[in-house]
């Protein structure tokens, strides 16, 4: 058994154990991560951010859902592990984060942390399917992972889950499944429940189904740039460039311990 220092952040309630992991030791099996995210028997957590070397950027950074899956991006991962390294005294003005599949620039900015990246694209746009006998239509879209987008005239009494778990698993979206938004405009601001993937619940914000959100809202020309998405325990500002997004935001610190696992 090897002790690992953790530290726990999270952004608007969608919370990380990070480590700092430049020596590449932390064990990444399914199990072991299933268990220190676990509520109950873990430390409890939507996720687990591990601070990596890199060759094309300045680190890397890999998440792994609660779940034990890999995930390919997350944006209040990003805002969180940009929060760490800021903390470690790793950056000041900006940094380059390598993700699965794509390099992240993070920057501070009044005293925030805001994140650029590829702007998100239409997997398929004002689409419909049945669902329990009632059509619902959506939009599909990536933003670093896949995103369902529904806008609805009231959320708060939805049930997100039974909802959200259903469109998941939705063979429409085989094999990988899908994160699931359901959005409300509320004049200039928009309110948004997301059930994702991996964490296989609804979450208290999420970062990328923010970007989906926005990225639907600004398409259709409802709401202009930046865009202000609401979640349970505060908001996300959104702006769009001709190629790029960027988010906006500031993770909190939460606390910090020691964990004992298995080395890999």
């Amino acid at each position: 058994m090897t002790s690992f220092l953790f530290c726990k952040y999270h952004h608007l309630g969608n919370d990380f154990l990070v480590f700092d992991d430049r020596k590449r030791r932390f064990p990444t099996g399914k199990k072991e991560i299933q268990r220190l995210c676990h509520r109950n028997l873990g430390m409890g957590c939507d996720g687990i951010l591990l601070l990596q070397p890199s060759l094309t950027a300045d680190f890397c950074m890999r998440i792994f859902n609660s779940d034990g899956t890999e995930a390919s991006s997350c944006g209040n991962g990003l805002l969180s592990i940009g929060k760490f390294c800021l903390d470690l005294g790793l950056f000041h003005d900006k940094v380059s984060i390598e993700t699965l599949d794509k390099i992240v620039t993070l920057y501070t900015r009044n005293e925030k942390i805001a994140l650029s990246m590829e702007k998100p694209y239409f997997q398929n746009r004002n689409h419909s399917l049945v669902l329990e006998g009632k059509e619902i239509s959506f939009s599909w879209v990536h933003s670093g992972v896949p995103h369902v987008v529904i806008f609805e005239k009231n959320i708060d009494e939805l049930p997100v889950e039974k909802l959200g778990r259903s469109l998941r698993h939705h063979p429409f979206f085989a094999p990988s499944g899908t994160n699931v938004n359901f959005a409300c405009c509320q004049g200039t601001k928009i309110q948004v429940r997301t059930f994702e993937r991996g964490v296989e619940k609804e979450t208290l914000s999420c970062g990328t189904g923010a970007m989906a959100v926005a990225f639907v809202a600004f398409e259709n020309g409802w709401l202009s740039s930046p865009l202000k998405i609401d979640f349970f325990h505060g908001s996300i500002e959104v702006s769009f460039a001709e190629k790029e997004v960027s988010m906006i935001g500031l993770p909190t610190f939460i606390g910090s311990g020691m964990v004992s696992l298995v080395e890999g």
